[in-house]
């Protein structure tokens, strides 16, 4: 099951994971600091926790609730986010004293607090397990044929609901093996086997639904509390991905998803000014050390910045500047796409893909209009003119401007082939429809973690 929170559907199981662990943290940081015996431990533990909890999720603790770091994986970033969170506490400690509040009692909270939290996860894990189907939707689909078979082509996200079967309404011999075929009896309507099967939610994947429909009955059905969804809206929900295999014109022309927003483009251009700015105000001396270690290994004579055109909004070609991360004659056969342990990435541009400091120089095309914090990746005019000629609704990505991070990056390995844009491309779309500047801000924050641990670098 799902919920859509900020224009953005989020799993029940995830959403129930953080609050009782935004719960646990704030019950056990209060109980680390108000042994200080000071009138201020409860905002005291109010901003440990903040900060605690924005960790975990820069680090990805919520983007799955099967751990998918592994057990090991779990328990370090839970630990990397308590010791940061005591950090930057206390910081906060120097600038805003509180009253009897010390480094120690703070640091036996955020100890106390992870020690907590790894037991918390872990058995709630458990009680969430896939096993579990209380919290799962009960999916029939109806149809068997060509489109019911590709909805679940690929099963990462099948354990999040409880397929009980397909109907079928016409002669055609079925498709799909993976689940029941239910044939309706004479005398028998779609209620009962609603009914029989107890289903919550009935998914419309027909060949041909203009023939065969069966509109009044589906009618009957939500009347009755039984959600209907189409494929496309069913694939989306659960993947966070639009499905552009069983996507149609119709639904990008009659939807209001992919118009224009005139106000939220206004407060998504301030967001990114704000925190461009920001962001360079904090890391220009690690830009400062990129461009010295560049000159000391490529020479004092060679550029350190690198300047390439990309294709923008509205399908408008810019320059992007980044460091230098490759030799200078990298592309004097043409361009290639990057390629894992690429020969003509230097030692020091290898470093700095990993941690994407090769990328920092985009904050100027941020300033400067061209590019924002958040969106799809700007592909190369090279490659972009037949990747517009083989996939389908690939122009859309052009309705934003490119983003220097973005939903695709998070969710999708580096794209090196027409098979990773493709895949990309179903996240962009979905980034596209449910844009919210909250949604940039999620976005940002889990991010972190593909810098850290330098996932999908190339």
């Amino acid at each position: 099951m799902t919920v859509k929170l900020f224009n953005h559907h989020l799993s029940i199981t995830l959403l129930l994971l953080a609050i009782c662990e935004a719960a646990v943290l704030m019950l056990a940081t209060g109980v680390g600091v108000i042994s200080a015996d000071s009138t201020k431990w409860l905002p005291a533990s109010l901003i440990l926790s903040g900060f605690i909890f924005a960790a975990m999720l820069s680090l990805g603790l919520y983007q799955s609730t099967s751990a998918p770091q592994g057990f090991s994986g779990t328990i370090q970033r839970f630990v990397f986010s308590c010791f940061f969170a005591v950090i930057c506490m206390a910081i906060f400690l120097q600038v805003f004293p509180f009253e009897n509040i010390s480094i120690a009692s703070i640091t036996i909270a955020g100890g106390l607090a992870c020690i907590c939290l790894c037991l918390v996860r872990f058995g709630l894990l458990k009680l969430f397990s896939r096993n579990n189907s209380s919290l799962k939707r009960r999916i029939l689909v109806l149809g068997a044929g060509e489109r019911a078979r590709n909805m679940f082509a690929n099963d990462k996200h099948a354990h999040e609901f409880a397929l009980c079967g397909y109907l079928s309404y016409d002669d055609q011999d079925p498709l799909v093996s993976n689940a029941p075929v239910i044939q309706l009896g004479e005398g028998t309507e779609l209620s009962d086997i609603v009914a029989q099967y107890k289903i919550t939610e009935i998914v419309e994947a027909m060949d041909d639904r203009r023939q065969s429909l069966p509109v009044e009955d589906l009618m009957v059905c939500k009347s009755n509390g039984v959600k209907v969804s189409n494929l496309v809206e069913f694939c989306e929900r659960i993947s966070n991905a639009v499905n552009i295999q069983q996507l149609h014109p119709s639904n990008i022309i009659f939807s209001d998803a992919f118009l224009p927003r005139r106000f939220s483009n206004v407060f998504k251009r301030l967001f990114d000014l704000t925190f461009s700015l920001i962001m360079l105000l904090l890391l220009w001396p690690f830009m400062l050390l990129a461009a010295l270690a560049i000159m000391i290994e490529s020479g004092f004579g060679q550029p350190i910045f690198y300047s390439q055109k990309r294709v923008g909004q509205h399908g408008k070609v810019f320059s992007i500047l980044k460091f230098r991360s490759m030799r200078t004659d990298a592309e004097k056969f043409g361009a290639v796409w990057a390629q894992e342990n690429d020969p003509r990435i230097t030692r020091v541009g290898a470093f700095m893909r990993k941690t994407r400091i090769d990328e920092l120089p985009q904050l100027f095309n941020v300033l400067n209009g061209t590019m924002s914090l958040v969106g799809p990746r700007p592909e190369r005019p090279e490659f972009d003119k037949g990747l517009i000629e083989r996939i389908p609704f690939y122009k859309q990505r052009y309705l934003f401007k490119p983003g220097i991070a973005g939903w695709a990056q998070l969710r999708y390995p580096y794209g090196a082939n027409e098979a990773d844009s493709i895949q990309k491309l179903q996240y962009d779309l979905y980034y596209i429809k449910n844009h919210t500047v909250l949604f940039d801000f999620l976005i940002l924050i889990q991010t972190v973690e593909i810098v850290l641990f330098g996932k999908g670098a190339r």
